[in-house]
């Protein structure tokens, strides 16, 4: 009752009604990406006022030189902005106006790949399947990860005929260890292109590694399989920190916690001076194919 009975009420009535331009992007290395500005209004007057943007300027930089980009106009009043390619290492500054807001700007610097890596599969004492990411050679700092995890499974029935099967795999936490455990197992993850994204930082490892539980079945169930062969890859990210902050953000505000009054369900990250929104960028990887496991009867 404690835990459900807790309410806190704010006004809106002192919200400042200045509109202020909104930047949202992630930039990757080796490839395009699409920068899109809007205009935001605070919630006391929305449909009240027209957020079409109106007569926009913008500018991007790499490494202090000027880029040349294509706009595309959206239906709803945004506007889209296509960029090229990008390399590590490189710093992106970018500044966008219109008329009736102050000018907003953000930086970041794409972050250089995955150091040396290595991924391994083991099953743990209650029988999870677990995926360890060990890195080596981190940097100082700028130590920020994702992961998601594909896999394939090649099924040999007992009258000869195969099935493979193939996809993402989602993360797996216990809900009984959750949520008084200190040490239960969550991982905070975002849901992006039908894959579980896991977010990690160099806080959450230990000796250089992170453990990723993965949802599979512990034990297939029979359907008459004479073998079960299962592998996976993993695609990793190294984000900048403000794409990390932003992506985490959103994964604590996914958090069931906050249904219960536990967290904050409106927690968001900001990295737009004199606006809002986000601009951040990663670089990616992905692993050799690994066998997972294998079922024999």
């Amino acid at each position: 009752m404690s835990a459900t009975g807790c309410e806190y009420h704010f006004e809106l009535d002192n919200i400042v009604e200045d509109p202020l331009l909104c930047i949202r992007s992630y930039m990757p290395a080796g490839d395009s990406a699409v920068i899109r500005l809007n205009k935001t209004v605070p919630v006391t007057v929305i449909g009240k006022v027209d957020t079409t943007l109106v007569s926009p300027s913008y500018s991007l930089k790499c490494n202090g030189q000027e880029i040349k980009l294509d706009e595309i106009w959206s239906e709803n009043g945004c506007l889209h902005i296509k960029t090229g390619g990008f390399h590590s290492g490189d710093r992106l500054e970018i500044t966008a106006t219109a008329e009736g807001m102050e000018t907003a700007s953000a930086s970041t610097i794409v972050p250089e790949p995955l150091p040396d890596y290595s991924v391994e599969t083991f099953q743990d004492e209650k029988d999870f399947s677990i995926t360890k990411i060990h890195l080596t050679d981190m940097p100082e700092k700028g130590n920020y990860y994702g992961a998601a995890i594909e896999y394939y499974s090649v099924t040999e029935y007992e009258d000869g005929s195969p099935y493979r099967e193939y996809g993402f795999v989602f993360v797996d936490f216990n809900d009984e260890e959750l949520p008084l455990d200190y040490n239960g197992y969550y991982p905070y993850y975002i849901y992006r292109g039908n894959k579980d994204v896991v977010l990690w930082s160099e806080k959450d490892m230990t000796e250089g590694a992170y453990e990723i539980r993965m949802d599979f079945k512990r034990h297939p169930e029979n359907y008459g399989y004479k073998r079960i062969e299962r592998y996976i890859r993993v695609h990793l990210l190294r984000f900048s920190e403000e794409m990390y902050r932003t992506l985490y953000a959103e994964a604590a505000t996914d958090n069931f916690l906050a249904s219960l009054g536990f967290s904050s369900p409106s927690f968001t990250y900001n990295s737009i001076d004199n606006g809002t929104g986000y601009f951040g960028a990663y670089s990616y990887t992905c692993s050799d194919w690994i066998q997972e496991r294998i079922w024999e009867k």
